[in-house]
Order: C-alpha cells, then sequence, then structure tokens
C-alpha cells in the first residue's frame, strides 16, 4: 500500500487552495492515509463469481408508452384570452424591478 506523505497533502492543499495550519496537516494525512488504505483493502477483494448489479433495492423502473396528448391551443387563441395584451404579446405583471 502507498502511503502518502506530508509533501503530497501540502500538494493537494495548495492546488485546492486551502490555507492549513501543522496540525491539520497530519490530521488530513492521516486521514487520507486511512481512505487510501481502505481503497487498496477494496481493491483486493476477491470478486470472482459476484454478479454486478447496479443498486440493492431490486425495484425497477415502470416505462409506459409515449402517448400523445391534446397541447395548448395556438399561440393566437391564448393570447385573446389575457386581459392586457400589445399585438402578439401578452402583457403581465412585472416581477423584477430595476432601481
Amino acid at each position: 500500500m502507498a502511503e502518502i506523505t506530508l509533501s503530497e497533502v501540502k500538494q493537494l492543499a495548495r492546488l485546492s487552495r486551502i490555507a492549513l495550519s501543522d496540525g491539520e496537516l497530519h490530521a488530513i494525512k492521516k486521514d487520507l492515509g486511512s481512505i487510501l488504505a481502505y481503497i487498496d483493502r477494496l481493491q483486493r477483494a476477491v470478486l470472482e463469481g459476484v454478479k454486478p448489479v447496479s443498486h440493492i433495492s431490486g425495484l425497477t423502473n415502470e416505462g409506459r408508452a409515449d402517448e400523445g396528448k391534446a397541447t395548448l391551443a395556438p399561440s393566437e387563441k391564448m393570447i385573446d384570452v389575457f386581459p392586457k395584451k400589445k399585438g402578439r404579446y401578452a402583457c403581465v405583471p412585472r416581477i423584477l424591478h430595476h432601481d
């Protein structure tokens, strides 16, 4: 197993633009070392005969056929129902104000 060095942690902090104290550097070195050790352990796991799964719940998505449905009326008919309009555009109350 490759262990992460303090200089590598400093480089990661620099690339991430994170300022770390010496205590934080050592704590993160320890944490990253634990994470890398766990990844190494997972990589050594024997998976012969294990079926791959996409999820463990056993649920499946229910699909349905696409069906055409009636859509909104053509835009001219929609504009006709608006109380205020300008030509072919509907006028609605302003919600954004410029100061």
